[in-house]
């Protein structure tokens, strides 16, 4: 591959890498899985150094939690010292079940927490404004329901 070229993926997987870490992601992760998911043919560790630019030490545990996430898959390789991956073809399944996991209890932990805190407490206690709770519990249960919807949601994903 042409340097140039290598800049270019390097430069969109870095760009993938910025999104990625707003998923709670590190960087290496998106940037290891666009070029993963991209490649023609499978990747080894070695290539995603060189196409990457970064070392070793920081591309094999990347590797290892992209496969306990499922979004990498290690294939058989030429031998048996090369691990050669390709990125599995239903990304969307990958990405509801990391919302059932992760956003998912993050949102009934707030709906549970403001469950606690009764509106009489609240305003007998002239801390919180009983309008601003009932708002902010309204909020939660929207994006829970907007959640629960893309999780269940298969047509959403095509």
């Amino acid at each position: 591959m042409e340097k140039q070229q290598v800049v270019s993926y390097r430069e969109l997987a870095q760009s993938v890498g910025h999104f990625i870490r707003y998923w709670g992601f590190r960087q290496i992760h998106g940037e290891i899985w666009t070029l993963v998911y991209l490649a023609r043919s499978p990747l080894s560790g070695a290539e995603l150094v060189e196409l990457l630019g970064v070392s070793k030490a920081l591309i094999s545990p990347a590797i290892t939690q992209l496969e306990s996430e499922g979004l990498i898959r290690q294939i058989e390789s030429e031998n048996a010292k090369t691990k050669r991956y390709v990125a599995v073809d239903n990304v969307d399944e990958v990405i509801r079940q990391v919302l059932k996991r992760r956003e998912l209890p993050m949102l009934s932990n707030v709906a549970g927490a403001l469950e606690s805190i009764s509106d009489e407490f609240a305003v007998s206690q002239s801390f919180a404004r009983g309008d601003r709770l009932k708002e902010l519990k309204k909020m939660v249960e929207t994006a829970q329901s907007a959640l629960a919807f893309l999780i269940a949601s298969e047509d959403f994903w095509k």
